[in-house]
């Protein structure tokens, strides 16, 4: 169970590396497993609204909420409004238009179970929605992800949530320093009495199949390139590795 949960930690902490995030993205791209997001851009079409995107602009500009300097066009007020009778009644973020052709984009930011993370553009001149994106119209991938981040952040399934990623740290740091005091019972300073059985002999894996020592390699330069600390990593260990060896060997010539 711990090398799940450890394994669903790492598959879902990627996205927010530099540059194994980066694959990612890329990967999500190609699949067609990415995020669905509302076009923002009132010269862009709006293929994601649905058949009411249009009908409620007046619930949000007759709200009667003056139109402030930072809040262009309706104001923030109206665009909530809009974005309410689509269907948008979770806590919300609002970001302001970042250009003359951008809307008002309200999004949920619900993410305990079931999350509620629609979003909607609001026209700021019209008050008009133009877009809207639902969650239960993502692809099946991308609920996944949503899913996996926010049980990564704790916030699925709220408490218990929390509590299991607390045990999981835990057995992480008990595997950790179980994993050392293994290797301190085996350590070569031992002599010829060991505790709790050798170690593989160094060299052993020339022993293996050609093809299967291909194979490893192959698959290990493929998760270095898409995992590039993992790959620096491993090249270290590999440098520092043979530096042992061949210092074995010319002590013992």
């Amino acid at each position: 169970m711990v090398a799940v949960g450890l394994l669903g930690l790492s598959a879902t902490g990627l996205t927010w590396s530099q540059h194994a995030g980066t694959h990612v993205t890329e990967l999500r791209s190609a699949l067609d497993w990415t995020t669905p997001a509302v076009v923002s851009d009132l010269t862009e079409p709006h293929a994601g609204a649905d058949e009411h995107a249009h009908h409620h602009g007046s619930a949000g500009s007759g709200s009667g909420v003056g139109v402030d300097e930072d809040a262009p066009g309706v104001g923030w007020q109206a665009a909530w409004d809009a974005a309410r009778a689509e269907g948008l009644t979770a806590a919300v973020e609002i970001k302001r238009p970042s250009s003359a052709t951008a809307t008002y984009v309200v999004s949920e930011i619900d993410r305990s179970w079931p999350v509620q993370v629609d979003a909607a553009a609001v026209d700021p001149a019209s008050g008009e929605v133009v877009d809207v994106v639902r969650f239960e119209d993502y692809p099946f991938m991308a609920k996944l992800a949503r899913w996996g981040v926010d049980v990564h952040m704790g916030s699925l399934f709220g408490l218990a949530n929390q509590v299991a990623l607390l045990g999981l740290g835990l057995a992480i740091v008990v595997m950790v320093v179980s994993g050392y005091r293994m290797w301190w019972l085996r350590r070569p300073t031992r002599g010829d009495r060991w505790a709790v059985g050798r170690p593989v002999r160094r060299g052993a894996w020339r022993s293996a199949p050609p093809v299967g020592l291909v194979g490893l390699a192959l698959a290990a330069v493929a998760v270095g390139w898409f995992l590039p600390l993992l790959g620096v990593s491993l090249l270290a260990f590999l440098v520092v590795d043979l530096a042992l060896a061949a210092r074995a060997r010319s002590r013992a010539a």
